[in-house]
Order: structure tokens, then sequence, then C-alpha cells
């Protein structure tokens, strides 16, 4: 059976297809592009010294069989422009827009006697449109959830189907952003709106406790609007892989990527309170950085290191402005034993990699369909 959606697509939108490209832009996670934050103050109850060491209670909490870690979250997506699509409009101007499309994987995995098992998976296949689509202003009508429909349709034999069709803006914008940009950034958003979904369905089963922690692969800063109360973060750290040294500052608020680059391994930085009102308004960050091997064996001083970040939920948390270093202390020394060292194949990031979640990521792009039959639907 042959698929064409461009042919429904253009039909549908009173559009003119401009042919297959068939090109896949990336296929990137969470915390490629880091928000900067503002730096305010220490977020820890105690100061311990210009670095802390973890590698004593490492080894201690390694003998116990203990584990706090229980769930890892992680989310990918790709991106691809199967095509462009030309519209008219009076005067006899034109305006031609990308096509996106892309498929979004998501996932969280339960460790539990010594497996890591799949909890609650995500797939999706989405597309993203110029909202000069909608060539009669029909939104509030169910423009868009009919089109996702139509799609759907014409998937079913297939057993697939278009979880959304997003809309994304094309008039001009502060940045010049590219409207391919745009296209990926609504894309980027629903995966982000998928992990927070996952999120809220082990809270509302009251999974996540002081005994089992959630890691979420990734910067919590991109959870930006999210609905879910704060509490929901209580027990979720958020761990990237990357992340720009430029947003550790010094007290003066002046950039000190050294501070990072100069962390000896086995050990911890002080915790930073950060925040981003453009994110999650007034809610404080602690955000602190591990390393987790030798510089003296990485490509680069900040290969080997990962920035942690946990919300400020409690009350006590929030009046204080604090977490307690104890606590820290604990989540780090129970985060470096999950480093594992050695090299997966060609990824670049095995440095910063953490056994648990490089399973689960394993787990969801496991789920995608090749390229080339994506690129066959269109």
């Amino acid at each position: 059976m042959t698929v064409r959606l461009m042919n429904t697509i253009a039909r549908e939108t009173h559009g003119k297809s401009c042919g297959t490209l068939g090109i896949r832009l990336d296929d990137v996670g969470t915390d490629d592009n880091e928000v900067l934050s503002v730096w305010q103050s220490s977020a820890e109850s105690s100061h311990k010294g210009k670095y802390i060491s973890l590698e004593a209670l490492a080894k201690s909490l390694a003998l116990s069989d203990e584990q706090i870690l229980t769930y890892f979250l992680d989310g990918s997506r790709r991106v691809f422009k199967p095509s462009e699509i030309a519209y008219e409009y009076s005067g006899g101007r034109r305006g031609v827009y990308p096509v996106m499309a892309g498929q979004i994987a998501v996932g969280c995995c339960r460790r539990g006697h010594r497996k890591l098992v799949p909890e609650k998976l995500k797939y999706e296949i989405v597309i993203a449109l110029p909202e000069s689509a909608d060539y009669d202003d029909n939104a509030k009508r169910g423009f868009w959830e009919g089109l996702r429909c139509k799609f759907s349709a014409q998937l079913e034999p297939l057993g697939l189907e278009v979880a959304k069709v997003l809309p994304y803006k094309t008039g001009r914008d502060s940045r010049n952003t590219s409207f391919e940009d745009r296209g990926t950034a609504a894309i980027q958003s629903r995966m982000l709106e998928c992990e927070r979904e996952i999120t809220e369905y082990l809270v509302r089963r009251k999974l996540l406790s002081h005994k089992n922690y959630l890691v979420k692969d990734g910067s919590l800063e991109y959870w930006k609007k999210s609905g879910l109360p704060s509490q929901n973060y209580r027990w979720v750290i958020g761990l990237s892989k990357s992340f720009n040294p430029e947003a550790c500052t010094d007290i003066h608020g002046k950039p000190d990527p050294g501070y990072i680059a100069d962390l000896p391994v086995n050990h911890r930085t002080q915790a930073a309170r950060y925040m981003n009102s453009s994110f999650f308004g007034e809610a404080r960050f602690a955000v602190w950085y591990i390393r987790l091997h030798d510089r003296r064996r990485m490509r680069s001083a900040f290969d080997g290191i990962v920035k942690a970040e946990k919300m400020l939920v409690t009350r006590e948390e929030i009046d204080s402005g604090f977490m307690d270093s104890s606590e820290i202390d604990t989540l780090s020394a129970y985060i470096l034993n999950e480093r594992c060292p050695v090299c997966y194949g060609s990824d670049s990031r095995w440095t910063s990699h953490i056994y648990p979640v490089y399973l689960t990521e394993s787990c969801i792009k496991s789920k995608y369909i090749s390229t080339e039959s994506f690129l066959n639907l269109f």
C-alpha cells in the first residue's frame, strides 16, 4: 500500500506540494541547548569547601543493596523535512514553507531486583505545518485535529497514526529564526510534553518517594509551563550530559567555567541556587556538577562531568533557599556509582553517560521505524 501524506496536506490546506525532499535534520535529546539561568547564591545547608569528595560515601553505598534511584526517564526525537508546500496569497504573493515531521520516543524504565524494565513508553508521529495551512482560520472549529484524523486514517492500515499536528508561526520574530527551526521547536516542545505526562503518570500512582527517585535525562528547566504542581518534582533529578560552562558564574555573576573544568574525579561542586522566571516563574533550582571520570583520560576539560539539578519544593527549602547538603551528597554518590567505564561504540557522550539512562535511551530508540520507511509515508 502506498501512502502519500503530502497529497492530503496539499489538498486539505489548499496548498501545492513542492516535491519530495526527504531530508533528515537531526537526532538529539533535550540537553543540547541549555537555557542560561540567573545565579543567586549557595543552595545547600553547609559549606564544606570548594569541592566535595564523594569517594568514601560512594564506596559505602556500593556495599549496600539499598538503591534510591529507581526510575529513569529519557526522551528522543528524529526530525525530518520531507517536503515543502506553497500557498498563494492576495496580490499574487507566494509563500513556501517546510513541512516538518518527527518521530518522538519517550520512555521511563524502572529498576528492581538488579534489572531494568520498561515502566511506561510512548511513541508518536507528529507533523508540524505552517499556521498558514489553516487557510480559513478554522482552528477553533477543530481544523488541526481534523487534519490529524485524516492522516491517521491513511496510516491505519500500516498500524500507525499521527498523534499531533503542530502549527508553527510564520510571521517575523525578533530572533529571526528559520521556519525549519520553528517546526523543529514545535516537535521538541511536544517531546517535552510527553516527558511531563510520564512524570505525572508516576506521581498520580504514587510511585515516587524518598526511596524511589526519578532521574530525568536532561535539564529540568526545559519543562516550561508544565502545569504540574511543584510537588510533582519533589523526587525528580535532572541530569545533563552536556551543558554550557559559561552558565557557571562566580558570586559577582561573572562566568567562571574554570571552576567546573578543575573539578577532581569523584568530587562534586557546591550547589548553587538558580532561577529562570520565563520557565518556572519564581521557582528555584539547586544545581551542581559531578565529575565521573578522570580529566587526564578525557578529550576536553568538560568531558566526564554531568550537571545535576533539583527543584526546591518543600516549604523548608522554599523558605530557606537551601537543600540539605547530606541529601545532595547521597544523590551525587549514587549517581557516581552508576557510571560505567566503557566506550559505547561511536557515541561521543559515553564519558557522561550513567548506565541506566543509557539503557533507557537504547530502549526508546528501538521504537523508531527506519528513516527510509518513515519518509516513504510522504
